[in-house]
């Protein structure tokens, strides 16, 4: 055998190999698709335990009241009034909600939040908008009880949420992220009572924007921990946005009704409004910033301070209805 027929035989050799393997990449392609055509594509959401698939997205519960767009991972709810006894919407990636007409959710069963997006791992973002509505219920009590859960979740609809009392926990809203109210947001939290109760959760920061409003209450009976609004990160209350927060701590052993972590700003007409049975109405741990025109009123009913901070509070102008204490002081510009 000459060097020029070996040399030619290892050629021809590396090309059949590469046409079996272009030949076995196409065969899988093309059964893939036949699958994706026969079983319906996955897209790694459920609404009321139904699978959306490609073959049902359209009319996923066969009433003509919720469908899916893959293009958008854009699930549309319209007129839905939907009943289960498990997450209502779960999505193991991200996802937008628009809201059409009046939709009810009401949960019949035990922890699991009622709009739950996650893939066990990792937390993911919601977005809720649309000219529509939504309200969550639970019927009876639970053990334990969730409302939406999410990483980062921006609302832009009206939104109700009403907890029941739980003999563990209870949260209205949390979020690993942030929790962002849209212009046109109005969102309400009922709370209900329980061992250890958050109404609204924020790991980040929570933005009230423009034109939005979050109302939150909670009601007694929390035992040990009873919390209005917790914000890991910071609190910002942009022009003409409204945050009211009621919570009846009266046999908590420990309560917040305002817990900022980061700071605390509020633009020029921007309202706060807070009131407890106990707790320090308004505490934050860093700094405040209250422009000209905003308006901010704490009171409890106990001993504890109505507004406390331990940073520095700047103040420009704004209107102040709270006894007040700032660590690092009260500067009036």
């Amino acid at each position: 055998m000459t060097k020029g027929t070996k040399a030619f035989r290892i050629i021809i050799c590396i090309l059949l190999v590469l046409t079996m393997l272009c030949c076995a990449f196409f065969a899988a392609s093309f059964v893939l698709h036949i699958d994706e055509d026969v079983m319906g594509a996955e897209y790694g959401i459920w609404v009321a335990g139904v699978n959306v698939t490609r073959d049902n997205r359209k009319d996923i519960l066969g009433d003509g009241t919720v469908s899916y767009d893959p293009d958008y991972n854009l699930l549309t709810l319209e007129n839905a009034k939907i009943e289960f006894d498990d997450s209502v919407i779960y999505s193991a990636v991200d996802l937008q909600i628009e809201l059409i007409g009046e939709n009810e959710f009401v949960m019949k069963g035990e922890y699991v939040p009622v709009i739950y997006a996650s893939n066990y791992l990792l937390s993911k973002d919601v977005v809720i908008f649309g000219e529509g509505s939504l309200s969550v219920d639970f019927e009876g009590g639970s053990g334990d009880a969730m409302g939406i859960f999410a990483k980062n979740l921006r609302v832009e609809s009206d939104i109700t949420i009403t907890m029941p009392d739980c003999s563990n926990v209870t949260n209205g809203i949390y979020c690993e992220g942030s929790l962002t109210l849209l212009a046109g947001a109005n969102v309400t939290v009922n709370n209900g009572a329980g061992a250890y109760s958050t109404a609204v959760k924020a790991a980040h920061n929570l933005n009230i924007e423009a034109g939005s409003t979050l109302n939150v209450s909670a009601r007694p009976g929390s035992t040990e921990l009873c919390r209005g609004v917790h914000v890991d990160g910071s609190l910002f209350v942009w022009g003409n946005a409204t945050l009211n927060v009621a919570v009846d701590d009266a046999v908590a052993k420990i309560s917040e009704c305002i817990s900022v972590s980061g700071i605390l700003k509020m633009e020029a007409n921007a309202t706060v409004t807070a009131s407890a049975k106990k707790a320090y109405t308004i505490e934050c741990y860093g700094s405040m910033e209250l422009n000209n025109g905003a308006s901010i009123s704490a009171a409890t009913e106990g001993e504890g301070i109505d507004l406390l901070c331990y940073g520095t509070i700047v103040d420009y102008g704004a209107t102040v209805n709270a006894e007040t204490e700032a660590l690092g002081g009260i500067h009036r510009k």
